[in-house]
C-alpha cells in the first residue's frame, strides 16, 4: 500500500497488477490450465513428484526383477521443487529430517527418508518414508536414560578376534 510506484517495472500499472502478473507467470511456468474449471482440478504435485529409488537396486532392472521387492517409493505428488523452501524433486531432496530441541535434547526428533535400512529385503527399508512424506517424525532422544527407554532392537557388531 505504501510502496513507491517507481519500483514497478514500466509495463506494470500498479502493485495488484504486479502480483497478478507474477501469479499468471508462475501458473504458466508450471503448465497449469488457464481456465478456472480446469485449474480447480489441477494439482501442482502431479508435475513435481518425488520418486526415491535405492541407489544400488533401483539402478539395475535385473536386480529389481530378481529381488521381486519394491526398490523405491514410486512417484508421489510433492509440494515443492528446486526453487522453493521445500527442496525436493525426482532426483534430489533431503536424506533426513532432524529437529533438535536445544532446551530439552531428549525431545529431538529424526526421520530418515528411506528408513533405517538400505536393503529392500529388510522390513526397515522405506519404513519411515510415509512419515517423512506426510511431515511426521520420530523421537530421537539423546541422554542415556531416555535412549534406554526407547530401545526396541539392538544390533551388536563385533570384529574378528
Amino acid at each position: 500500500m505504501h510502496t513507491p510506484q517507481r519500483w514497478l517495472p514500466p509495463h506494470i500499472a500498479d502493485w495488484d497488477d504486479l502480483l497478478a502478473t507474477a501469479l499468471d507467470k508462475g501458473l504458466a511456468d508450471a503448465r497449469a490450465p488457464m481456465n478456472s474449471a480446469s485449474l480447480a482440478k489441477w494439482s501442482y504435485g502431479r508435475t513435481h513428484v518425488v520418486d526415491i529409488e535405492s541407489a544400488l537396486f533401483g539402478s539395475s532392472k535385473l536386480l529389481s526383477r530378481l529381488l521381486r521387492l519394491p526398490t523405491g517409493t514410486g512417484p508421489h505428488p510433492q509440494a515443492g521443487d528446486g526453487t522453493t523452501v521445500k527442496q525436493v524433486g525426482r532426483a534430489f531432496g533431503p536424506s533426513e529430517r532432524l529437529t533438535a530441541d536445544l532446551g530439552d535434547p531428549d525431545r529431538t526428533t529424526l526421520n530418515i527418508v528411506t528408513g533405517e535400512s538400505g536393503n529392500p529385503a529388510s522390513p526397515y527399508y522405506l519404513d519411515q518414508f510415509q512419515a517423512w512424506y506426510r511431515g511426521t517424525t520420530f523421537p530421537f532422544p539423546l541422554s542415556d536414560g531416555a535412549v534406554h527407554g526407547e530401545v526396541v532392537h539392538t544390533l551388536v557388531l563385533k570384529g574378528r578376534q
